[in-house]
């Protein structure tokens, strides 16, 4: 089965996992998946980052994370979309002192409302992106 690479993946695979196992549990992330992602297309290393239920069936799906589940971490990793599961929980204006939007050179303005909802005047907002990518095309109209 082939793995898919998703940016959010990979900074857990192969920039927190290392960090985590030399030793600096502190900054264990949480990552939040698509609640219908197959999980057989995950990397064996970021599924321990992850929350998992059980349908009746016995079929394994990401869970969405509970108000606790993200006070427990000092990281959370999420994408585009997910971080809608954050802004449901209601956690309160200024709960995230930095949120970085990666890929934001392909994201439509639409995209990024989801988690910038989630920021507070003194929230730190990071775009990073691959300007030599083809980005998304869009005009905004005033």
């Amino acid at each position: 089965m082939r793995k898919r690479k998703i940016a959010a993946d990979l900074y857990i695979k192969d920039y927190f996992h290392p960090y985590v196992e030399a030793g600096h549990k502190e900054v264990t992330p949480l990552r939040i998946f698509y609640h219908h992602r197959w999980v057989q297309t995950v990397h064996p290393t970021v599924l321990q980052y992850a929350m998992f239920g059980i349908s009746e069936k016995g079929a394994v799906f990401p869970g969405r994370p509970t108000k606790e589940d993200v006070e427990k971490h000092r990281i959370i990793v999420a994408t585009l979309s997910t971080s809608r599961d954050l802004y449901n929980l209601q956690l309160g204006p200024g709960y995230f002192t930095h949120i970085l939007l990666d890929e934001a050179a392909q994201a439509m303005e639409v995209e990024t409302i989801m988690p910038l909802a989630l920021a507070h005047s003194n929230t730190r907002v990071i775009l990073a992106g691959d300007h030599m990518q083809v980005g998304q095309h869009f005009t905004v109209l005033k």
